[in-house]
């Protein structure tokens, strides 16, 4: 009898930039397939408060839609099988009961894809983690 083998299927969904090249490099790094929703190449950020447009847009507003874009992803009717959607997002530019809605996944609560959300945060942001962690950070000077 064979066994199949039956990896996890991943889409992120990032913030900005930085936590962009974070994510290549842990899927470069760890080989996983995944597929990686940025803004403009990470170059405009993505707001916690525009969450709700991208999740209703044509590819992720029905599971038939989504299923149809993400074909490899295994399901069983409406139910996917080893698939997590991860939102990566700083908490900086944000009302906080935006944020607590966020954390909470209350904000996704209407979703199809809910159950298979989780929100990943950098409070403030992720240069501020990174500075916590004592790593060093060449930030753009703005003139």
């Amino acid at each position: 009898m064979k066994h199949r083998v039956n990896y996890l299927k991943i889409i992120v969904i990032v913030h900005g930039k930085s936590e962009l090249c974070l994510v290549r490099y842990i899927k470069s790094n760890l080989k996983i397939k995944m597929e990686i929703i940025s803004s403009k190449n990470g170059k405009n950020p993505i707001q916690i408060t525009s969450l709700k447009h991208i999740l209703n847009n044509l590819d992720f507003k029905s599971s038939k839609n989504f299923l149809k874009k993400y074909y490899d992803i295994e399901h069983i009717k409406d139910e996917l099988l080893n698939f997590k959607l991860f939102i990566i997002m700083d908490t900086d530019d944000c009302s906080n009961k935006k944020k607590d809605s966020y954390l909470t996944k209350k904000m996704f609560k209407d979703h199809w894809l809910s159950k298979y959300i989780i929100p990943i945060y950098n409070i403030n942001n992720l240069e501020d983690v990174m500075s916590k962690c004592n790593i060093k950070i060449n930030k753009k000077k703005t003139t």
